[in-house]
């Protein structure tokens, strides 16, 4: 196994491509690190491995030359010795052969033979059979890649309106939620202004000395409260009224008079008592 080469080793490789492919002029100044002589050193092995294969072609191709010609030198000996030559040919038969010179050469033939001919021809049928059938092949596949392409774009273009569709209900969207924010920011501001008053009216009412029993529901309360001892008062009263009718030796009268007459007196000072406290 050959040892792998060295950073030292790989530049004076590349070194001496380089000196080969600039043919004596001055090599170019380039970087010296790791990086350029790696790439140095890979262009220089790819270059040569195509160099020596282009040799190889040369060579081969020399050789055909060569073998080309000494077979043309055996043919014209052998036409020789039957009186033909190459100017005895008729203009279509030169052509002809010119044809079949030609053929060998686009058909690779090392051995221009009837049956190198035919064999050639045959593989050449092959080709062109399958080639035809690989564009077929492709014809198919491209029909496929069309119709998918048809129902990719058709797909794509519901994609987009649905996204337009999508981006306009956003938008919306947005300018609703922006009017709830501000309305809320405006409820919050009053929410704060309302406690601030709320603040301020409690401090007042406790400087100026109020009771919870001066509210507004307290006092419907003791109004309906008066409302119902008036009423009471009323039948009350008009007892008392026929009680001063009655003689006044009669001592039945007198004490049931006394205690109507105190009854009244209680129900008065509820009465007044409760007036006072509306009005306090």
């Amino acid at each position: 196994m050959r040892p792998a080469a060295t950073a030292e080793d790989k530049h004076r490789e590349a070194r001496a491509w380089l000196r080969k492919v600039f043919k004596g002029d001055q090599v170019p100044q380039y970087e010296i690190n790791d990086r350029t002589i790696e790439i140095l050193y890979r262009l220089s092995r790819t270059c040569n491995s195509r160099d020596e294969d282009a040799e190889v072609m040369v060579a081969d191709a020399e050789q055909r030359t060569l073998e080309y010609q000494a077979e043309t030198r055996r043919v014209a000996v052998l036409l020789g010795s039957v009186g033909l030559s190459e100017h005895s040919f008729s203009q279509s038969g030169a052509v002809s052969l010119k044809t079949l010179s030609q053929l060998a050469v686009d058909l690779d033939l090392h051995h221009p033979t009837l049956g190198s001919y035919m064999v050639a021809l045959s593989d050449q049928a092959k080709d062109i059979l399958g080639v035809a059938d690989a564009r077929k092949g492709e014809a198919a596949s491209s029909r496929a890649l069309k119709a998918s392409t048809g129902a990719g774009i058709a797909q794509l273009n519901v994609l987009m309106r649905t996204l337009e569709a999508a981006a306009a209900e956003e938008e919306v969207l947005r300018g609703r939620t922006d009017m709830f924010a501000n309305e809320t920011e405006l409820l919050e501001h009053k929410g704060k202004a309302y406690a601030k008053s709320l603040r301020e009216s409690d401090n007042v009412l406790e400087r100026v000395g109020y009771e919870a029993s001066l509210s507004h529901g307290a006092l419907l309360a003791q109004a309906a409260e008066l409302s119902l001892l008036e009423k009471e008062v009323k039948p009350l009263r008009r007892e008392v009224d026929a009680y001063r009718d009655l003689p006044p030796n009669l001592l039945a009268a007198r004490v049931k008079l006394e205690g109507a007459k105190e009854q009244l007196l209680n129900v008065d000072t509820q009465v007044n008592r409760s007036i006072n406290q509306m009005h306090a």
